[in-house]
């Protein structure tokens, strides 16, 4: 069993550059067409459940206003994924809840184990673009 993760970047409808993404861990054992289906499914709505999280400030957008850190567009959101996301997903397998086996020793004692769960090198993650108005109404961004 390993982490796998849904990914949505929070575009804002005016300027559409993106500040800050969503994040949200499952615990799955299964092919990556399942993996991949279920984590589309549940990107749909489980956003409003999900952590938020700022784009690393070591990325830096250049623009005629000058240098913003913290800020990427669409397409270098797609590009730098990996990257935007490690620190967000190296938090949300520190927060997961401590999941607990139970056992007997061979003096007849109970105890608990934790079981081990984590993200891989390569993280398996569904990426779903949200918009964002003027309001801070979110709801998932396709372009017409």
């Amino acid at each position: 069993m390993e982490l796998v993760a849904n990914l949505w970047p929070i575009v804002d409808s005016r300027s559409h550059l993106i500040l800050r993404f969503a994040a949200r861990a499952y615990a799955m054992e299964s092919d990556d067409l399942l993996i991949a289906s279920t984590l589309k499914s549940l990107a749909h709505s489980d956003y409003i459940l999900a952590r938020q999280f700022l784009i690393p400030k070591c990325l830096v957008l250049t623009s005629e206003h000058g240098k913003i850190p913290g800020v990427v567009t669409a397409a270098d959101f797609n590009v730098l994924q990996a990257t935007i996301a490690e620190e967000a997903l190296r938090t949300l397998e520190t927060e997961m809840p401590v999941l607990q086996g139970v056992g007997v020793d061979t003096d007849g004692e109970m105890f608990q184990r934790r079981i081990p769960v984590s993200f891989p090198n390569e993280p398996f993650f569904v990426v779903t673009f949200l918009i964002e108005d003027t309001a801070g109404n979110l709801r998932v961004y396709s372009p017409a």
